[in-house]
């Protein structure tokens, strides 16, 4: 397995992927008050130090539904996807888009796994006593161990020039609403009928007519991520906007619209460029054996 290289958590990438024809997904990601501070070096280093608790039970089952939607989670006992393929596994542990990764054969991304991993009762209680950004630290290395043992899975990190966005203020400036405390959401948008509530973020991958990303108190980031997965591009915020805002972007589907739709709604703009990109390379993989 690959060194962890960076002391940053990328907490903001989504785990679900649109390939595979999506028809309408609506996912609230994570609660914003959770996840707002990234664990400083000295934090993430002590708990690199400590072993990593290891699943006592792992079972491991193809899923040939052809369901689109998918799910992975971590519970206080153990871990569970469903639907997922390995390329989802991988990017949600890893943090990276699908142009982030090179090597890997054609099932990786065509089959899917349902998988249940439980934690042993005293490893359990050890995990709770760590504060949430630590916590998801651990159920990265548990992840990434898992992936090594039994899909055999091994990689490496490169860095290569590549076409990248930066995100800028337009020339009249940014059109986004600073989220304060006891705001409504602006539009109403809701959730299952029910209205978004504080520090959430709602991502719309579309209804075959309109596409969106949607958010609530949420920091720049999420939408950057967001916006990295949607353009096949790596997008680097250059706003300089520090706070945490409501924003409700769409554009029609199937197409370029993308940008105009950033400058009119959202005040900003996406400026060609290109810098470094981390890769990840898959030097070694395996299907896993059923059980």
């Amino acid at each position: 397995m690959s060194e962890q290289r960076t002391c940053k958590l990328d907490l903001a990438r989504s785990s679900v992927s649109t390939r595979g024809g999506f028809v309408t997904l609506i996912l609230v990601l994570f609660l914003f008050s959770l996840i707002t501070s990234a664990p400083n070096c000295a934090e993430a280093q002590a708990t690199n130090n400590k072993a990593a608790p290891v699943f006592n039970f792992i079972s491991i089952k193809p899923n040939d539904s052809g369901i689109g939607m998918a799910k992975m989670m971590f519970e206080s006992d153990g871990y569970d996807a469903e639907n997922a393929s390995l390329e989802m596994l991988i990017k949600d542990v890893y943090g990276v888009d699908d142009f982030q990764i090179i090597g890997a054969p054609q099932w990786m991304y065509s089959q899917k796994y349902d998988i249940e991993a439980t934690i042993d009762s005293s490893a359990t209680d050890e995990l709770s006593k760590l504060g949430e950004d630590q916590r998801k630290i651990v159920h990265k290395r548990m992840l990434q161990e898992f992936l090594s043992d039994r899909f055999k899975l091994t990689i490496h990190h490169e860095t290569k020039d590549l076409p990248i966005y930066w995100l800028v203020s337009a020339d009249n400036g940014p059109k986004l609403h600073e989220a304060k405390a006891g705001d409504n959401y602006s539009d109403g948008l809701k959730f299952r009928g029910e209205a978004i509530g504080p520090h959430r973020m709602l991502m719309q991958l579309g209804d075959g007519h309109i596409t969106g990303i949607a958010g609530q108190g949420m920091p720049l980031a999420y939408l950057v991520a967001q916006l990295s997965g949607r353009l096949g591009r790596e997008v680097v915020d250059k706003t300089g906007l520090t706070g945490t805002y409501d924003f409700n972007l769409q554009w029609p589907s199937n197409s370029s619209s993308i940008f105009p739709a950033i400058q009119k709604q959202l005040g900003l703009r996406m400026e060609s460029k290109k810098g470094p990109v981390d890769i990840l390379n898959i030097d070694h993989v395996e299907r896993p054996s059923e059980n």
